[in-house]
């Protein structure tokens, strides 16, 4: 009895190392993997351009005309009312703090700054700019990877009806 109990701790360590070996422990991203944590990261990127170019973010449409006229108008987006807002949800899609600024600085169908801020709210133009793409649903291919990266290509349609390959 002595001689089990000696060695139980030494059996529950080597049994610990097998289990996370046989798949306890972190598993390697497969092909399929990659890919749809990218489908996921695209989805993303088509949101943030959908709030900034389409119709994504809602605006209070009454407050029209009470400064400039059909110019702009105070977001109503849950999350999005204020510039800090907008600036955590396009962090929670990109990494790099120049893509957000770049996000944050876009400019509407006239040229004009697309948002502003006014009493610590945020503003959005009322100018619709054309959105750009729609990603054709089952055409992105996995092309290459590596520890660091993966390359893909996907197939859009322009809003000319043409179909591109990225």
């Amino acid at each position: 009895m002595k001689r089990t109990c000696r060695f139980l701790p030494l059996m529950l360590a080597l049994a610990l190392a097998l289990l996370s070996a046989c798949g306890g422990g972190p598993r390697p991203d497969t092909d399929e993997t990659v890919t749809a944590a990218f489908e996921e990261l695209l989805a993303a990127d088509y949101q943030v351009y959908y709030l900034i170019y389409g119709d994504g973010l809602a605006v209070d449409l009454n407050a029209l005309g009470e400064t400039d006229p059909g110019d702009y108008a105070p977001v109503v987006t849950e999350g999005c009312t204020t510039r800090a807002g907008l600036e955590a949800r396009f962090k929670e899609v990109y990494a790099l703090d120049e893509t957000v600024k770049s996000l944050l600085s876009a400019r509407d169908s006239d040229g004009r700054d697309r948002f502003q801020v006014r009493d610590g709210a945020l503003w959005r133009s009322t100018s619709l700019s054309a959105f750009p793409y729609e990603t054709v649903e089952g055409s992105i291919v996995l092309k290459s990877r590596s520890d660091s990266n993966a390359s893909f290509v996907f197939e859009e349609n322009g809003l000319d009806g043409s179909l591109y390959e990225t």
